[in-house]
């Protein structure tokens, strides 16, 4: 098992249920908790509300599995089972805050090549 501190356990912790905000018509992950008005600020940094959306809410999980886990693979069943955990908190954090949205969803994407497992909050 990885010596991580607290500290980044708990920053890692957070990306299972971290704070969404609404700008624009588009929900972004609030990862730091900064709020509105420095989100904004990194969304302005974007050609787009929806570039931005794309890059600001892809967050990497493998190092937080890494925490966990000293030993697993892409190809384990249960990286699903672990996806589906923040994929239920983060839809359920979205329901509870904004009600029904069309066309949410939670996308796991992989780099082998790299190790990196990521999610993706999506919005059509």
């Amino acid at each position: 098992m990885s010596n991580t501190d607290i500290f980044k356990f708990a920053l890692l912790l957070g990306d299972v249920a971290p704070s969404i905000e609404s700008f624009d018509g588009r929900l972004f992950l609030d990862r730091a908790g900064d709020g509105l008005e420095l989100l904004a600020k990194r969304i302005s940094q974007y050609s787009n509300a929806r570039e931005a959306q794309r890059w600001i809410n892809l967050v990497p999980i493998d190092d937080f599995i890494d925490c966990a886990v000293s030993d697993w693979s892409m190809d384990d069943p249960s990286l699903e089972a672990i996806v589906d955990i923040y994929r239920r908190s983060w839809l359920a954090l979205v329901r509870a805050r904004y009600g029904d949205i069309p066309g949410i969803s939670v996308e796991l994407l992989t780099d082998e090549e790299y190790g990196d497992v990521m999610l993706r909050l999506n919005q059509r």
